[in-house]
């Protein structure tokens, strides 16, 4: 295991980036009000996974929708709560996204990672309304098996 995690990481160098993140230096010290953009992350992470799963069982066309979905919520081991998951975790990325940029508009113009930190959320939040973009034709799909 540790020869693979060791053949990738001097493949990508994933673990400096992750060391990075994990243990970035907060100034002023940690504060509640720092948490809301690693949870936006941590959840967009959770929509792109989760979107994927369900990428591989769904049928976009007029004539199979119906079926791809009824498929997914009642017959796919565990496809009920990936359909859920990928709703709930998307309605609260819509107020984590809120949340993260008023934070970063709260924040004074001098503290180092400003800059960062609004690209960062704005990345976010242009990936969220693409997703909702995308996933508006097919609405209609999921409210059908709501009963």
């Amino acid at each position: 295991m540790a020869d693979g995690s060791n053949w990738l990481d001097h493949r990508t160098g994933y673990k400096s980036l992750l060391h990075e993140a994990l243990f970035e230096n907060v100034p002023g010290g940690a504060r509640w009000r720092y948490v809301w953009g690693s949870t936006l992350t941590f959840f967009f992470t959770v929509q792109v996974i989760t979107g994927l799963f369900l990428w591989m069982s769904y049928s976009p066309s007029s004539q199979t929708a119906w079926e791809s979905v009824n498929f997914i919520q009642h017959q796919m081991w565990g496809g009920w709560f990936l359909r859920g998951l990928h709703h709930f975790v998307a309605q609260a990325m819509t107020v984590l996204l809120v949340l993260q940029a008023e934070m970063v508009a709260m924040e004074p113009g001098t503290m180092p990672g400003r800059k960062e930190a609004a690209l960062r959320t704005e990345v976010v939040a242009k990936a969220g309304l693409l997703r909702a973009k995308a996933s508006a034709s097919g609405r209609c799909c999921e409210t059908s098996l709501a009963h």
